[in-house]
């Protein structure tokens, strides 16, 4: 099946081949970033790489709202659409 076909089936409540992905649902940024790290890629990269074992994409709209949201700070923190600052966090550290 195509990633379009699970979903479509999926959200007929039918079987599918596999059950539908997307990374998204589960890879936080501070893993996200070790993974980069691990492969040697940046996050671009990763994220292009994630990208095709998912089956659900995601379809953002150019945001035309006031400049002081929607940035992007290095450590991975980020101003949200509602003006609120937003900070990775990380919540266990698994060996």
């Amino acid at each position: 099946m195509t990633s379009r076909e699970r979903i479509l089936t999926a959200l007929s409540h039918k079987e599918t081949d596999i059950v539908p992905f997307a990374w998204g649902f589960g890879i936080n940024y501070p893993a996200k970033k070790a993974l980069a790290e691990y492969m040697n890629k940046d996050m671009t990269e990763l994220g292009k790489i994630l990208g095709t074992f998912s089956d659900i994409c995601e379809v953002v709209p150019k945001y035309i709202g006031p400049d002081d949201r929607n940035k992007r700070f290095p450590d991975g923190s980020y101003v949200d659409k509602w003006g609120v600052t937003r900070s990775p966090v990380q919540n266990a550290i698994f060996c």
